[in-house]
């Protein structure tokens, strides 16, 4: 699928910001004056190096163009390379999880609060599945946030490996030039060549699970102020507590950078992209079995044999009133009659689907291993008749099941029901999510004349991504099969033995983008320029 976009549109934008004996602030090696031959800083870039510790006194957001963060009226965070650092972030959405207005992949769920209770039931969307996304942040709640690279939104995956600060833009002011969702934007500022020094730099980092990640990032200077080359490489083995899970990226990026003339730069980079992965989620597996298997050993013992078949049994070939497990009352050996209530339920199904036998299988494929039957027909594949034979299958279940009472079904705590601590069912074998990303990006800044900058970028972007697994998060469920018979009368022969059931996954996408971008910038200061006005102030006037 190709997404070719064209971004050359009108807009003009001025901001007004009076100035009462306010003295121009230089930067270190420029002079406000360029007619000494100093070097002038473009509008359209951030010198990082100004960055001291977790401050940051510029920034591009809100105007694409360098302004003090002091004169920006939206909210703007800057991440710098050091604050990055003490987080030992991989990426901005794990820093972003330490910033106010902000949830990543740990905590976000597309599920609406209306939902949470209701008949869903539970917190998590289908596609809202922590390995179907990667990096999404949202903010205040809206929604998720657009990431952009240099100010030119993305398709694939990002890391910081590459960047040298980020910006998180909240809300919608955001949305300036078209670019952004309202939610807000995340932008990352891509390393670039440098004129003036040689450098090589490698970082390695390790954790108590046996992660290690390298990057190796090196500059050379091949015509000193005119022409410079850089390259950064990333390979990254991400392991977790659960020793299924892991997450796989190894990534290249290498820039220049041309000063052909004293007012000229081009810049470019490419960057490859290779990541797989299955990434643990957080939440565990809804648990069906802890209040099916507490009734049991409670009532059970003062029960006959016909009644725990009554009760906590099912019998998808025997008729029914009403096709579905009921509520489970039964009278005990002392005469009391209680009401078990709705700990079996029918298996998830459509009453057209198709039934599906499974092998026994091996338990470390979930994919050949998660079902004994689901649907609501024979085993001819003839539709049941009448629809309230008794023909679907049951499993065990939770009364606190979508209930209204309580915003979300019953999640697994105990570790004797299921392992979660050392199992999770999305990194089991046979689950997996790819990625292979490539970026071509190329750009001009060029100065016309005093306080007169255009800046031309183009990129072309490729994405191919694939994902697979059994059962989504949202669905997993661990279940008791309490089906004495199959639908044909054959005994069953996983009957009283846990499961696991859930709605797959599967998707592949292949996309590209091409983004052209121009702008141009002019900045009139009164207080420089007209001093006797100068209480009108600075003007900017900007056009995309």
């Amino acid at each position: 699928m190709s997404y070719p976009t064209l971004r050359i549109c009108a807009l003009a934008l001025v901001g007004v910001s009076p100035t009462f004996a306010q003295n121009v602030p230089v930067q270190p090696g420029t002079t406000p004056n360029s007619s000494d031959g100093a070097l002038v800083l473009s509008p359209f870039v951030v010198d990082t190096s100004q960055d001291t510790g977790y401050f940051a006194s510029s920034t591009l957001a809100a105007s694409r163009l360098k302004t003090d963060l002091k004169d920006i009226a939206s909210s703007v965070t800057v991440l710098t390379d050091e604050f990055m650092n003490d987080l030992a972030a991989n990426d901005v959405a794990s820093a972003l999880a330490f910033l106010s207005g902000a949830e990543n992949d740990s905590t976000y769920h597309q599920e609406s609060v209306a939902a949470l209770g209701g008949a869903n039931g539970y917190v998590g969307g289908d596609f809202g599945d922590n390995n179907n996304r990667s990096g999404e942040v949202r903010v205040r709640g809206l929604g998720r946030a657009s990431t952009t690279i240099n100010y030119i939104e993305v398709l694939g995956s990002t890391d910081r490996y590459n960047t040298d600060r980020t910006e998180f833009l909240r809300g919608a002011n955001s949305i300036l030039f078209g670019l952004a969702e309202p939610a807000g934007l995340v932008n990352s500022s891509t390393k670039v060549a440098q004129l003036s020094r040689n450098f090589a730099k490698l970082e390695t980092k390790f954790d108590q699970f046996g992660s290690q990640r390298h990057v190796f990032d090196i500059n050379r200077t091949l015509i000193p102020g005119k022409l410079a080359v850089r390259g950064v490489l990333l390979e990254n083995d991400q392991q977790y507590k659960v020793k299924s899970a892991y997450q796989k990226d190894q990534r290249y990026f290498a820039t220049a950078t041309y000063q052909p003339f004293k007012h000229t730069t081009l810049r470019g980079y490419v960057e490859r992209v290779n990541a797989n992965g299955r990434r643990p989620n957080f939440r565990t597996v809804q648990d069906n079995v802890s209040e099916w298997l507490t009734a049991y050993n409670r009532y059970a013992p003062q029960m006959t044999a016909a009644q725990i078949a009554q009760a906590f049994y099912w019998d998808p070939v025997a008729p029914s009133a009403n096709g579905i497990a009921p509520d489970s009352v039964v009278t005990l050996a002392n005469g009391t009659s209680v009401n078990l209530g709705l700990i079996r339920r029918p298996l998830d199904t459509n009453p057209l689907a198709t039934v599906l036998y499974y092998s026994p299988g091996q338990w470390q494929n979930p994919i050949d291993n998660l079902l004994t039957i689901t649907g609501n027909r024979t085993v001819t594949g003839a539709a049941v008749n009448p629809v309230t034979a008794r023909s679907q299958f049951a499993r065990t279940g939770s009364a606190r099941e979508n209930s209204l009472l309580f915003s979300a079904d019953p999640q697994v705590t105990d570790s004797r029901i299921f392992p979660y601590e050392t199992v999770e069912i999305g990194t089991l074998p046979g689950n997996y999510r790819g990625e292979d990303d490539d970026k071509l990006v190329l750009a001009l800044d060029q100065r016309l004349a005093e306080d007169l900058y255009v800046s031309a970028s183009f990129q072309y972007e490729k994405r191919t991504h694939d994902q697979s697994f059994a059962a989504i998060t949202q669905t997993n469920q661990i279940s008791v099969d309490v089906n004495q018979r199959l639908p044909d009368g054959r005994t069953n022969p996983n009957f009283l033995r846990p499961f696991i059931y859930g709605r797959n996954l599967g998707e592949y996408s292949d996309a590209t983008a091409k983004n052209v971008v121009v702008q141009a910038n002019y900045d009139f200061d009164f207080a420089r320029k007209l001093p006797r006005v100068g209480w009108l102030g600075s003007h900017r006037l900007t056009s995309v």
